[in-house]
């Protein structure tokens, strides 16, 4: 935990395709603990995810999107309330880059966690709000 600067250098490993697969999980590894998972969600990188998950690189793009799904879907308190705090630039996010996305695969694992982030329980408030509005219902 002294160490979450090294998080940071393990989130943009992701801009070299030679060392991202090895960055990402390592970064799986830390975000295994909550406080950790805490720091990569409330941190500046997190914004750039949207973006590794659509690479041109299928095997960099996986691999972010199987981190992106263990950050979202492992410390469910933690998700919570990043979602509740962060709900309208992560959701424009989610919705413009992932569930629009012209790469096809990306969008099936993208509908299959915006799924796993709604129907969870400790979600109701995000998901009440999410399903309220009638651009995220088309």
């Amino acid at each position: 935990e002294a160490n979450k600067d090294l998080l940071d250098i393990l989130l943009s490993g992701y801009e070299d395709m030679d060392i991202a697969l090895h960055y990402g999980t390592m970064l799986r590894g830390f975000i295994r603990y909550q406080s950790m998972a805490r720091y990569v969600l409330e941190s500046d990188s997190l914004r750039n995810f949207f973006g590794y998950m659509d690479l041109p690189n299928f095997d960099v793009a996986s691999d972010a999107l199987t981190t992106f799904k263990e950050l979202l879907t492992r410390h469910k308190s933690t998700v919570s309330e990043f979602l509740t705090k962060n709900y309208d630039w992560f959701f424009d996010e989610f919705n413009g880059k992932l569930l629009r996305s012209p790469n096809y695969i990306t969008r099936r694992i993208a509908v299959k966690l915006l799924g796993d982030m709604l129907l969870d329980r400790s979600n109701v408030a995000v998901t009440m709000r999410y399903i309220s509005s009638k651009d995220n219902l088309q």
